[in-house]
């Protein structure tokens, strides 16, 4: 993957999202949506989806309902909210050295506030906003933790952060043809990860 530099917080990201096999083309470039992670856990093929079109995606290996902390598996873990491990720990996606920071050497999750601060320099703070951005960011959807479904492909892009918040949730960024917004998820769900260099 290709570094980007971005304006103008002078911040490197990747060029696209994790999982994805190119930069997108459109918002709706499926070939562009790349993972869907839960948050906190390794990249270990929970978070592979097969994509067939922009509004339909699947998670490419099965679902169980058995949360773990260390799974060892590549289900994807569903069932209820909260977190997909029994014992919390908030450190998982703590930086570049966060035991299981799913991003390549020297790169990281971003925190809320570099994501506020890249998304000030949209022309409009929503689908068209976040892909006309230098980081072409595409509306991926999300891996249901209640069914194993993945959902909203093509209409709502959903971009974890490096932030936790309260109990067994996590913060993420949304966008659809609607408007943009910060918002907090059980740390079950499977949201999409863009990486900023350290």
């Amino acid at each position: 993957m290709a570094q980007l530099p971005t304006q103008p917080q002078a911040r490197t990201w990747l060029d696209r999202n994790l999982g994805a096999s190119q930069v997108a083309t459109s918002s709706t470039d499926h070939l562009s949506y790349g993972a869907l992670f839960q948050w906190g856990r390794a990249s270990d093929g929970h978070e592979c989806i097969t994509w067939t079109d922009s509004i339909t995606g699947a998670g490419t290996n099965g679902t169980t309902n058995t949360k773990e902390d260390n799974p060892g598996h590549s289900d994807f873990i569903t069932g209820g909210s909260g977190d997909w491990r029994v014992t919390q720990d908030d450190t998982l996606w703590d930086g570049a050295t966060g035991a299981n920071n799913p991003c390549p050497t020297g790169f990281r999750l971003p925190t809320k506030t570099e994501l506020q601060a890249e998304i000030a320099s949209w022309a409009t703070e929503d689908a068209a906003g976040a892909f006309g951005s230098v980081l072409k960011l595409p509306i991926s959807g999300y891996h249901y933790h209640i069914d194993g479904l993945v959902y909203r492909g093509g209409i709502v892009g959903y971009y974890w952060t490096s932030n936790v918040f309260g109990i067994q949730a996590a913060s993420y960024f949304e966008f659809g043809t609607g408007g943009a917004g910060f918002n907090t998820m059980s740390r079950i769900r499977g949201h999409t990860v863009r990486c900023i260099q350290d």
